[in-house]
């Protein structure tokens, strides 16, 4: 067992899981600012003062996941031993951030990364893509609320794994894949979905809290994407176990990075 210092760059939304009752992606940089997965997470179970945010900096004991090849995934030894050292913020053009994110590779080919996970489960990184060509929602067809086997599924693994009293509703379901599509380097074009916990966030809480329609909730998350795409926009790309390794676009999007656009002020004399 090791404990290791990581910035806390990704949280995707939870997804029900009948094993963990539910899980969270959750990844990050260390200090040197190589890539680590840490999965999975019943992040809303685990008690408050252990709740980790988007650019936290923790201190956890974690070992490799053998039941995943991806290079980058580790498990959390004990999850009561999690200390959150401090919060990053976006001060000076979020410059503490990019100085963990940007000690590593900065892709810009997604051939490149594909043939980098084909061959050695290289499965975390940040691209920059040449060009946002499209934002846009295609619905799930899934309905908004949950059906009651999924509630019973929810609650079985809750009880058996957790605690009593946690309710999923607590999760609302997000009816829409919200994606961007993007052209890299060599003019290659990817379309892939974002799994980002805040995108989703934001959908249901104009959606549940703000009491906006369904419709003008999706239209509100792209508003906010549009907003997104025309600063200085990063992707942190992950794949799934599942497509790991062999698929042709094993990559989703699972997180964005945005700071403001650098001005150049070239010196006059």
């Amino acid at each position: 067992m090791q404990k290791e210092t990581i910035l806390i760059t990704v949280k995707t939304y939870p997804n029900i899981s009948k094993k963990y009752a539910e899980l969270v992606c959750t990844a990050g940089v260390r200090e040197d600012g190589s890539w680590i997965r840490i999965y999975p997470v019943p992040f809303r179970l685990l008690s408050g003062d252990k709740q980790f945010k988007k650019y936290d900096v923790i201190k956890v004991p974690i070992r490799k996941n053998k039941s995943d090849i991806r290079i980058e995934s580790y498990k959390i030894e004990n999850s009561e031993e999690i200390e959150i050292v401090e919060h990053i913020d976006t001060e000076n053009n979020w410059q503490k951030r990019k100085d963990y994110i940007f000690k590593n590779k900065i892709y810009t080919n997604m051939r490149e990364l594909t043939e980098l996970n084909k061959q050695y489960h290289i499965s975390l990184a940040t691209f920059k893509p040449c060009q946002i060509l499209k934002i846009y929602a295609e619905d799930k067809k899934c309905g908004e609320y949950w059906t009651k086997d999924e509630i019973i599924k929810y609650t079985n693994a809750n009880k058996s794994l957790f605690c009593d009293n946690f309710d999923l509703k607590n999760m609302p379901k997000i009816p829409y894949n919200f994606k961007i599509s993007f052209k890299d380097n060599s003019g290659y074009i990817r379309d892939m979905i974002i799994l980002d916990w805040e995108i989703s966030q934001l959908y249901s809480n104009y959606r549940h809290v703000k009491k906006y329609s369904k419709e003008n909730s999706k239209n509100k998350v792209l508003d906010k994407l549009q907003e997104l795409a025309v600063k200085d926009l990063y992707l942190f790309l992950g794949t799934t176990n599942k497509y790991d390794g062999w698929a042709t676009n094993p990559f989703t999007i699972i997180g964005l990075f945005y700071p403001k656009k650098a001005i150049y002020n070239p010196t006059l004399f």
